[in-house]
């Protein structure tokens, strides 16, 4: 997965939230593009009901699934 596209998820209108596995296995859920924070290598995911935070590589993002399908409208 690239920088690129996972801008392109966080900028979608309406925005659909989204799922990306890890290669190690683990599932971040991204519920809202306010609490993403991107970098040329990575994201950071906050959690603002939690003191929880996902830091992730994009090189390590084996998968994103989203909530469910975008309509074209």
């Amino acid at each position: 997965m690239n920088s690129q596209a996972i801008r392109d998820l966080i900028k979608r209108q309406p925005f659909v939230p989204f799922d990306m596995t890890l290669s190690s296995g683990e599932v971040v859920h991204v519920p809202h593009p306010e609490f993403v924070i991107l970098s040329k290598n990575g994201m950071v995911v906050g959690y603002p009901d939690s003191d929880r935070i996902s830091i992730v590589a994009y090189l390590h993002i084996a998968s994103v699934q989203t909530a469910y399908p975008a309509t074209s409208a």
